[in-house]
């Protein structure tokens, strides 16, 4: 005879009480919601005292009380479960591997780049050739993706090889851009730490969701601005968060009153 799983959706779920409790309160205060309000969400047949019981480790939750809980908490149902310490759903973690993705390959582009000599640091007169335009490689120059920085002293240690159909394509001249480092992990993965980015310092005017260069009080830094009604803002493609407090490390901040472009990034390359 064929084995057969029969499903309850009522049946209590197989956990450890006492690590289901502690984090469904956990959960429920981070939420900002008392027990009374859990109970009143999670269906006319629990109240405060129920709650307060499961929480206390002194009674388990129906399957059906524990995805209600789940939806409510935004928190994953393995989570409060305890079959692993990541508390979001899957559903968020789906689009963020989609995000992810979408920021690693935004501003990546492998044909940008011409053929250079790899014997030694490539000179001006080596990119004299047709099809090619040197774009100058900034030393001490650093861009920082974060907490801002300093770019004093900056000079041409190289020069990156462009392709002149490629600069063309996307309405660059390789006398107004720069090659830079960027430094920090907030613009991840868009930008990982110690990338280089192409600013094109003709793009001044602010665009919506789009990666710039600006200089404020801090020093040189690099950010994705974002426009709403309260005006423009600096955001962070990072989107990690504070495992106790559940807030961005990387918050958006207000467009800096004495804040200037210094132009939009075009390019990244993860190695020259």
């Amino acid at each position: 005879m064929p084995w057969r799983h029969n499903v309850n959706p009522s049946c209590t779920v197989l956990c450890s009480l006492d690590m289901f409790g502690k984090r469904l309160a956990a959960s429920r205060e981070r939420a900002g919601l008392t027990q009374r309000e859990l109970a009143a969400a999670l269906g006319a047949r629990y109240d405060q005292a129920m709650v307060s019981r499961v929480e206390s480790g002194h009674k388990g939750l129906r399957f059906d009380g524990v995805v209600k809980a789940a939806r409510e908490l935004q928190v994953s149902v393995d989570y409060l479960a305890g079959l692993t310490d990541d508390p979001e759903p899957a559903a968020w973690l789906a689009g963020e591997l989609a995000h992810h993705r979408a920021r690693a390959t935004e501003l990546h582009d492998s044909g940008a780049l011409a053929a250079s000599p790899s014997d030694s640091t490539p000179q001006l007169h080596w990119f004299a050739r047709p099809g090619i335009s040197p774009v100058p490689l900034l030393q001490n120059a650093g861009i920082a993706a974060g907490t801002g920085g300093h770019a004093d002293n900056e000079h041409v240690l190289s020069y990156v090889p462009f392709r002149n159909d490629w600069l063309r394509s996307h309405g660059l001249n390789a006398a107004q851009c720069a090659v830079i480092e960027v430094i920090g992990q907030s613009m991840e993965p868009t930008l990982e730490d110690h990338a280089v980015i192409l600013v094109d310092f003709q793009r001044k005017t602010q665009r919506r969701n789009k990666i710039f260069a600006i200089r404020d009080a801090e020093g040189p830094i690099v950010k994705r601005l974002r426009h709403n009604k309260d005006g423009w803002w600096l955001d962070s493609d990072n989107n990690k968060t504070n495992e106790q407090s559940r807030h961005r490390i990387y918050p958006p901040k207000p467009w800096p009153q004495e804040a200037e472009v210094i132009g939009q990034v075009m390019w990244t390359g993860r190695t020259l």
